[in-house]
């Protein structure tokens, strides 16, 4: 399922389309039945069995990430609480979202949830839900032909940093997890970073938006707290980052999150989505991250 999922999946369907192996490609997937009263769901790979049996699920791991960060670099909690309640408040208002109509939320109600994996409060971690997500590829050529706006793959790049959940995450190994993705994205899309109008990031809790601006380059690694705060990445401001809510409000459903991504850029890009950003003709869909050990990005756009 991961292999066909949100950016992965575009780029090889992408790469088996431009080759001639194929003239249209569907990719995507949905989860349900994994969820029980008062546990938590894995990654999407069951069991982890080199991390499950210390009892490191999940999150843990991306709180480890997060609280080396905050001792690097001097972020803070409240920095952590206002990206949270940020993401959370798109999904507050977008009727398709899990949370809808649940909020709205400030960085105090944020940091009054309970403790989970600290440095992260419950309301700074995703949200999961059953359900799927898929989209239909095809040539350029092809698409013209088609009734809806045709949205095209401008570039992309994968960045990995060896099998996930295997062990312990340590920033030195992973903090910087997508910059080459990135990197090779941009160069291939003949784009800047700074051309992108929206930005659909994995969300598993809300550090990990701090930590992608950085390594996209909006800003420098250690500034992603006050980037945010600052109110870069809400709706109206210069980045806006998921718009739909992402996994913090609109839903994790297993490794189709990552196709949601996908799906909420097109959107976007079309002019159809929720919360629609003015005059959107560039985006990007990343997923993955830091404890994950692996990193896709791909560049979408109109022209």
């Amino acid at each position: 399922m991961l292999d066909t999922s949100g950016s992965r999946g575009i780029l090889k369907a992408a790469a088996a389309i431009d080759a001639g192996l194929c003239d249209v490609a569907v990719l995507g997937g949905g989860m349900a039945g994994s969820f029980r009263a008062g546990g938590s769901v894995g990654p999407g790979v069951q069991p982890l069995e080199f991390t499950d049996v210390w009892g490191a699920y999940v999150m843990p791991l991306f709180a480890l990430i997060a609280a080396r960060h905050m001792h690097e670099f001097g972020t803070t909690a409240e920095q952590l609480a206002i990206a949270a309640a940020t993401i959370r408040n798109n999904g507050h208002v977008n009727p398709e979202a899990m949370m809808y109509d649940k909020g709205p939320y400030t960085a105090d109600d944020v940091l009054a949830s309970p403790m989970l994996a600290s440095p992260l409060h419950r309301l700074m971690m995703c949200l999961s839900g059953e359900g799927g997500a898929a989209l239909v590829l095809t040539s350029v050529e092809r698409a013209k032909d088609l009734p809806h706006m045709p949205v095209r793959v401008l570039g992309g790049g994968m960045d990995f940093a060896g099998a996930p959940y295997v062990s312990p995450p340590q920033y030195r190994e992973v903090g910087r997890l997508g910059e080459l993705a990135a990197r090779q994205a941009f160069s291939m899309a003949g784009v800047e970073v700074t051309d992108v109008d929206v930005f659909n990031f994995y969300d598993p809790n809300s550090f990990e938006i701090i930590r992608q601006v950085e390594t996209m380059g909006l800003c420098a690694e250690g500034e992603g707290g006050s980037f945010v705060a600052d109110g870069n990445i809400a709706l109206d401001g210069r980045y806006p980052v998921n718009p739909d809510g992402g996994c913090l409000s609109y839903a994790w459903n297993g490794t189709q999150q990552m196709t949601l991504k996908a799906v909420e850029c097109v959107r976007q890009l079309r002019g159809t989505a929720v919360n629609q950003i003015p005059n959107a003709r560039l985006a990007v869909s990343a997923n993955a991250g830091s404890a994950a050990g692996h990193y896709e990005i791909a560049i979408l756009g109109t022209d």
